[in-house]
Parts: C-alpha cells; structure tokens; sequence
C-alpha cells in the first residue's frame, strides 16, 4: 500500500496450502497498490506448505496464520482485520487484472447496497477435451453472466456488507452472497479474472459436486441460522432456465451439440445422490 494514504478498498484472499500459485494473485495486487491504495490481507489456514513465506514476502501485505483450515474462518478473520471499503474477496488461485480491480472499486464507490465482479476467463491449459467442452459451452450461457458465482472473487460496498454479519459456514460463500442482491444490484465490472480451470474432467465433476452441495445446503439454511440481515428475492438461474438456454443454443448452432451433451452430462452426475460430498471437494489438478 502506498505509505501515507488510506486505503480506498481493502482484499481479503483466504489461502490454503495456496504456495503455487499465491505469488502470482499476489503480484499485481502489489504492484497496482503501488499507485491505488489497496490493503492486501491474505488470511493462511491449515497451511503446511510455503504459502505463509510467500505471501510475507509481499511487500506491503498483511498476513494471517490460522492454525485450522477453514475457509470460512479465513474470510471472518480478514473481516475483522480488514478496514476499507469497497471489501473485496478474492481466491488465493486467481489472478485480477488492473482494470478489474479498478473497476470494481470505482462501481461500489457508492451510499447503495451492491454486489460487483469482473468477467472471469477460464485458462483451460493442459485441460483434458471433456473440460474445455464444458467451458466452452459454459461461458456462453446467460447463467454464467447473471451472478458472481465461479469468478473466484467478488465485491462488495459497505451497505452491501452490512446485508449479513460473519460469513456462515457453508460450502459455497460466494453463491451465499450472490443471493443477497437483486440483478439490478448486481454489476458486471471491468476488467478480467483469470481463473484455471480442472485439468481432468473428474475434477471437474467433484467441483460441480460441490456447487450443486453448497445449493442444497443453502435452500435448506434459514435466514436466521445464517445471521442475514437483509435478504434478497432468490434470482439464482434455474436448472430448467439453464436447460432452455443450453437447447436454444444447440438450435442456433447445431454444431454445438457434442460440447452441449459433455455440458448436460457432467451437470447430470454431479445433481446424482451417489456422488460423494464431502465438506471439502477442492481441484488440485490445477494447482
């Protein structure tokens, strides 16, 4: 952070066993902070590799050891360090470019309640064909445009953080906060971020197993087992809204059919009761 200036936005990176990769989310963070004011506080949890040295290695950002992993633990105890707002959310694996971060302080530089990410963009190098056939259909459904969902970060100004108190412990934070704003508060920023994709297409599937928990998980919690303060209508796509959407686009371009049949496919065994779901399902072909 640039020394004598208040920060104008606050990043909190949960990080766990993130040593691959935590140096490059890092470093343009760093580097643009040189010129914007940004306070950086990457929160280590259950960490057993150099994730913690790395990051301390930063110059200008603050570094949490938690001893359990938690991702949730990790996102409340930045919160309580954090002071600036906007307040960003940001995964250890994920690269932001300048404009993105930009971007997103400047939309949620306001009085209101809203919610902001960038567009994300799915590096599917040394993905197997199965995964790129799903990205490749993914990015084009209005599903992936309408929420925060899978873009590895998001964005909140301070009347939008006060919608909620600590974040629940629940699968998916992100799916969690995308259902406290309304589309009209929900804004598609500038800029980009990058996020690497599984390599194999059954890491794929324990990821959308995941997702398809953490939905369950949260039609089934109350507004007062979460602490929501403010809770918005549900405007989360649909199953059958995306399913129209994915047939409307095989009708348009019928050369879409095989990458839409591993799209369907791959959703299909992740919504099946015999898939496992356990409390932590990350990808680590990726990293």
């Amino acid at each position: 952070m640039s020394q004598g200036h208040a920060p104008v936005a606050s990043v909190v990176i949960p990080a766990h066993n993130e040593g691959p990769r935590i140096v490059d989310c890092l470093r343009p963070l760093v580097s643009l902070s040189r010129s914007l004011p940004l306070e950086i506080v990457v929160v280590a949890n259950g960490c057993i590799d150099d994730t913690v040295h790395l990051a301390s290695s930063q110059p200008g950002v603050v570094v949490l050891n938690l001893p359990e992993p938690s991702k949730t633990g990790a996102l409340n105890a930045g919160d309580e360090v954090a002071t600036a707002f906007p307040r960003l959310y940001l995964d250890a694996d994920v690269v932001l470019d300048e404009q993105a971060v930009r971007s997103m302080i400047q939309v949620l530089s306001t009085d209101l309640p809203a919610l902001s990410a960038p567009t994300v963009r799915h590096q599917t190098d040394g993905a197997d064909l199965l995964v790129r056939a799903y990205f490749h259909i993914f990015r084009q459904l209005p599903s992936a445009r309408q929420s925060v969902v899978g873009r590895g970060v998001y964005a909140v100004s301070e009347a939008g953080r006060a919608r909620f108190g600590r974040f629940p412990d629940l699968l998916a934070d992100d799916l969690f906060v995308n259902r406290l704003f309304s589309p009209q508060e929900t804004i598609v920023s500038q800029g980009l971020s990058t996020v690497r994709t599984p390599r194999r297409w059954q890491d794929l599937l324990k990821v959308r197993t995941r997702l398809v928990a953490g939905n369950v998980e949260l039609a089934r919690t109350t507004q007062g087992e979460v602490g929501v303060l403010t809770q918005a209508h549900d405007f989360s796509a649909t199953t059958s809204a995306t399913l129209r959407a994915l047939l409307a686009l095989v009708v348009r371009r019928p050369y879409e059919l095989p990458p839409a049949l591993v799209y369907a496919a791959i959703n299909t065994l992740a919504r099946s009761p015999r898939q496992p779901t356990r409390r932590w399902q990350r990808d680590e072909s990726s990293r």
